[in-house]
């Protein structure tokens, strides 16, 4: 089964928006770890800003291997779940943002582009979630979203783990002199 070129259209736009989000996010990295509590930022598993720009890549990848996958499967329930998850985490991940800004009445790293990716990420859910019950599309909504904590700990692990095998242009080193 091919995808759609509406379907192929929106996937392309919020990958790449995402990718947008995320260079946001790394690129005030330090600014928003030390807004963060001291509890919270000396126990987080954040260590530097590569290991984090390599966990979002991660995450980034990811999200584009499952709405690929998803969209060039046949209608199903699995199909359903790698289409809808990753954008409805990402409209979850958007509102987090704009949250957290208001509450603390401050920029945080990610917020100028989130209401773009929430708004993208919402189109594809309306398109692609079309003629589903309203509670499968919920279930998935809050699954996705309870899934993303635990899945950012790991990419953030993961990424501690493999940069120091990446060549010497990612790490920190390269850039001291």
């Amino acid at each position: 089964m091919t995808m759609q070129p509406r379907k192929t259209a929106l996937i392309a736009s919020l990958l790449g928006v995402f990718a947008a989000h995320n260079c946001e996010e790394v690129a005030h990295f330090y600014q928003d770890i030390e807004a963060l509590p001291h509890r919270i930022r000396e126990c987080g598993p954040w260590s530097s800003q590569q290991d984090f720009a390599l966990a979002t890549a991660l995450l980034t990848g990811a999200s584009a291997l499952a709405l690929v996958a998803g969209a060039c499967l046949p209608h199903g329930k699995l199909q359903q779940v790698l289409v809808l998850g990753p954008p409805s985490a990402l409209v979850g991940n958007a509102m987090s943002h704009i949250c957290r800004s208001l509450i603390q009445r401050r920029y945080n790293g990610g917020l100028m582009t989130a209401p773009l990716m929430a708004g993208i990420a919402g189109r594809l859910i309306t398109k692609a979630g079309a003629g589903l019950p309203t509670r499968t599309r919920w279930g998935i909504y809050i699954g996705s979203n309870a899934a993303t904590l635990p899945l950012i700990f790991v990419a953030l692990a993961a990424g501690k783990r493999v940069r120091p095998l990446l060549p010497i242009a990612l790490s920190p080193q390269a850039y001291s002199k």
